[in-house]
């Protein structure tokens, strides 16, 4: 088992805990807080509480629903990082198996989406983790919507080079694991 401790992730996500002063300006932007078990806000509050809230931390479904969409991170006055600090509870929760199997579906499908192609393809994401998580009808409601206003494409889009997306993600991996 790994010797990961709270002070080890907010090291490698290289943020300081106690430079968040709990203002909420990242939870109020957040458009998944109302999904989350705890929002940019009370993330940031584990990791101040350190090692008595790690585990909750790591075995939050939050983790996996952050979309990495940095609005926490822009809305903050002290610049602190939480995309950093969930990308690196999630890499900690995969080494302590606190991950969830429909979560780790979705990451699994997710990272290599772009690794193949560059960027997110929504329609392919949600077409193989619907058969993958065998819930195969899950959101098709909403298809005719976002095909019809533009908001998914049906057909794949490239960047010009998705590899080097792809070196960057296995750099990031290996940051991931090198203490710091």
């Amino acid at each position: 088992m790994s010797n990961r401790t709270m002070a080890s992730l907010m090291r490698r996500a290289k943020v300081d805990p106690m430079d968040c002063y709990q203002c909420g300006k990242c939870a109020a932007g957040c458009p998944m807080a109302n999904s989350m078990d705890l929002n940019s806000r009370q993330i940031m509050h584990c990791t101040q509480l350190g090692e008595a809230a790690y585990n909750k931390l790591i075995s939050s479904e939050a983790i996996w629903l952050c979309t990495g969409c940095n609005v926490c991170h822009e809305r903050c006055p002290h610049d602190v990082d939480i995309p950093s600090v969930i990308e690196q509870a999630r890499y900690d929760a995969i080494e302590k198996g606190k991950i969830r199997r429909k979560s780790k579906i979705f990451n699994d499908i997710f990272l290599t989406n772009l690794k193949l192609t560059g960027k997110s393809q929504e329609a392919f994401l949600a077409l193989i983790y619907n058969m993958v998580s065998l819930d195969i009808f899950q959101d098709m409601n909403s298809v005719p919507h976002m095909l019809r206003h533009k908001l998914v494409s049906v057909l794949p889009e490239f960047i010009k080079n998705p590899k080097e997306v792809s070196n960057t993600m296995e750099k990031s991996k290996e940051w991931g694991k090198a203490e710091k």
